[in-house]
């Protein structure tokens, strides 16, 4: 299994939203960035999905909206990815729902930290950046997937990208 790990892009600011924190929503930069960071993984053949699986808070919804429209993939929204997801919640969720070959999982933090850390055989928990994706490959159980890559918005998109976001 080819396994892609990300958080969502940025969200407004949890201290002055004033709505639910699972309707907050990314910020018009965070879509920019989310997107750019997409394509140029797409561009360079790093990113490539059989199926998005996605938190159902509103700021990873519109995170895998925008990984949908750059890959035209389908989108299922799972519950045990909201915050407090744990690599038991979304095995029982693999086995029920089936596992795809390439999948990614669109979610929080620290949830993707300790996902990326259990799968991967860390002892520690790899903080995720906002919009950042990881790829493991493997078998989906604790210590079972190495880890190919991680890239972050700044590793990708060039200094001149990143203020245009």
């Amino acid at each position: 299994m080819h396994l892609y790990l990300m958080r969502h892009g940025i969200a407004e600011d949890r201290q002055i939203w004033y709505g639910p924190d699972r309707a907050r929503p990314l910020t018009a930069k965070g879509r920019k960035r989310t997107r750019a960071m997409v394509l140029e993984l797409k561009h360079r053949k790093l990113l490539k999905l059989d199926e998005i699986w996605t938190s159902p808070l509103t700021r990873a919804k519109q995170t895998a909206e925008v990984v949908k429209e750059a890959l035209d993939v389908k989108v299922r929204e799972i519950k045990a990815l909201a915050c407090g997801a744990t690599v038991e919640d979304l095995m029982r969720e693999l086995k029920s729902n089936g596992a795809p070959d390439r999948l990614i999982l669109v979610g929080h933090e620290p949830d993707m930290g300790y996902i990326y850390a259990e799968l991967s055989g860390l002892k520690e928990p790899f903080p995720f950046k906002k919009a950042g994706v990881a790829l493991l490959a493997g078998e989906f159980k604790p210590g079972g997937m190495a880890v190919k890559w991680y890239k972050r918005p700044k590793d990708l998109l060039s200094k001149e990208e990143q203020q245009k976001v």
